[in-house]
């Protein structure tokens, strides 16, 4: 699992997390349970890559990509984000956003244990995740530690768009 740590770290590290700077995209996936799945290459454990709040899954293209040309790594678009349709019922707290991981993942056949990877708000999300479903390993990559106990946090959740606003809403303040 060293070399998969360090994959990540170089990637973060190279490529920011940003929209567009691997190959173009993800291609395929497909729609279950209201999310978008994408998939791709062979091998176990299969690494799945858990997005930041507000953010789709093409944000971990680049690493998709690398990783997927050695194991099989997945990441998907939650409701209303990348090419999911909006959510219908329910608000993105980490527990819920857990709860529809897992049956994404029962319906598209994707058998753990999993390696997990997730960035910001996603690692939270992967700890609730991670309760019923063990792991085969958890990186996580800048959880947001520090946001629930924010001094004005109020304030601070006031200026993030609604759609990032409700998933950081949704971290535990414990």
């Amino acid at each position: 699992w060293k070399v998969v740590v360090l994959i990540v770290a170089g990637v973060v590290a190279t490529a920011g997390m940003a929209i567009g700077l691997g190959s173009g995209g993800l291609d395929g996936g497909r729609e279950i349970e209201g999310q978008w799945i994408y998939c791709a290459g062979q091998g176990a454990p299969t690494i799945w890559l858990e997005p930041d709040a507000g953010e789709p899954g093409l944000v971990w293209e680049p690493l998709y990509q690398e990783l997927a040309a050695s194991r099989r790594a997945c990441t998907r678009d939650r409701p209303g984000l990348g090419r999911a349709p909006p959510r219908q019922t329910g608000e993105p707290r980490a527990t819920l956003l857990a709860k529809e991981l897992a049956a994404l993942l029962k319906a598209a056949g994707e058998r753990g244990p999993l390696v997990l990877v997730g960035q910001g708000a996603g690692a939270i999300t992967l700890r609730h995740f991670a309760a019923d479903n063990p792991p085969a390993a958890v990186f996580e990559i800048d959880p947001p530690a520090d946001l629930p106990f924010h001094p004005d946090r109020a304030a601070f959740l006031a200026q993030l768009p609604p759609d990032i606003r409700r998933e950081f809403e949704a971290l535990p303040l414990r």
